[in-house]
């Protein structure tokens, strides 16, 4: 029995030696100088590339298509023929045109002929003077018949040019409506054109950015150019929000680039600026939960202390907070074995 209490003591004796052991074991740790500073905040949308001007291609007169001589996408020089009209119609408008012309012609000449020959009665008192106003007022009105046919066959002459679609600039077609053997009426659209040289970004905004938009550095990348981004302003913010997500479409002017852009690119929208705010950043293992509270510890002599921070920014490697003063002296390495008794040894610090 003596020899079995025995054994229990020494047995206990033992266990308390190993847990005074462990308690005042001294751990290595890093330190850091705590320094707060501002961030370049971030934030990236979806974006994508449309024209800044859509011109609506139509022809100037009614008539039924022969000819399609472009596709969607096709790039075209100005001047370029797009479409063209059945032209016998025309044809023979212009025609008729002309012979009413000179019909009007032979009217008006015999008219003044006839004006000049009275007029020289009338001077010698052969011919009376209502006769001779009479002949006057007939060369009036077939003068004005003549303007008038002249005035159609002009108007029946550029009705032939207007049966050809031409490009009114360098572009491309996009959004074709037209099919030759269908009618189209006059001013119809029958295509989209646009400049890819003057072409601009758009992105959906979310409303807590709406207030200092035009602060932000803004940039774009392209799905078509990985790795590389190109400076892009604000030119317009719409004064109303999309009705299924609640954002706010905002319009960029993007400078001369040495490719072309084509509509309905992918594209980001790169918003990036220094905040007003400072932090705090530090790996993010050094991070600690004490009761409930994320926050890091702090050395004061040979103490350590609790220091409750909030967290702005989060990842496996890095953390963004506040809450730690400048100055202050952090533990950055071995933070996960300590607790407020522990005894700790600084083999490193970073001022």
């Amino acid at each position: 029995m003596v020899r079995t209490y025995t054994m229990f003591f020494l047995f206990v004796l033992l266990i308390s030696c190993e847990h005074q052991k462990k308690e005042t074991a001294v751990l290595n740790v890093h330190a850091s100088v705590a320094h707060n500073l501002p961030i370049a905040e971030r934030h990236e949308f979806n974006a994508e590339i449309t024209p800044r001007y859509l011109t609506s291609l139509s022809f100037r007169v009614s008539g039924l298509v022969v000819e399609r001589l472009v596709e969607n996408g096709f790039t075209v020089k100005k001047g370029d023929t797009i479409a063209l009209l059945d032209t016998v119609d025309f044809q023979t408008a212009v025609k008729n045109a002309q012979s009413q012309v000179v019909a009007a012609e032979f009217d008006a000449n015999q008219a003044k002929s006839d004006d000049v020959r009275l007029s020289q009665l009338k001077a010698k008192g052969v011919a009376s003077i209502a006769e001779s106003e009479r002949q006057r007022t007939r060369f009036d009105v077939a003068h004005a018949r003549l303007l008038t046919a002249q005035a159609a066959l002009i108007q029946a002459q550029n009705n032939l040019v207007y049966s050809r679609l031409v490009a009114p600039f360098d572009g491309v077609i996009i959004n074709l409506q037209m099919e030759v053997g269908r009618n189209v009426r006059a001013n119809q659209s029958v295509a989209d054109f646009y400049d890819p040289k003057v072409m601009e970004l758009r992105a959906d905004i979310p409303e807590t950015l709406l207030s200092n938009l035009s602060s932000w550095t803004a940039k774009m990348s392209l799905w078509s150019h990985p790795g590389k981004v190109y400076p892009v302003t604000l030119r317009e913010l719409m004064p109303w929000a999309s009705e299924k997500i609640k954002t706010y479409q905002a319009k960029y002017n993007i400078a001369p680039l040495s490719f072309p852009l084509w509509q309905g690119m992918n594209a980001k929208l790169i918003l990036t600026k220094m905040s007003k705010a400072h932090y705090l950043s530090l790996p993010a293992f050094a991070l600690v939960h004490q009761r409930g509270q994320i926050g890091v510890w702090g050395i004061k002599g040979d103490s350590l202390f609790f220091i409750p921070v909030r967290v702005k920014r989060y990842d496996l490697n890095q953390a963004l907070v506040t809450g730690v003063n400048d100055g202050a002296l952090i533990v950055t390495s071995g933070s996960q074995k300590l607790n407020p008794l522990s005894k700790i040894h600084i083999t490193m610090i970073t001022p």
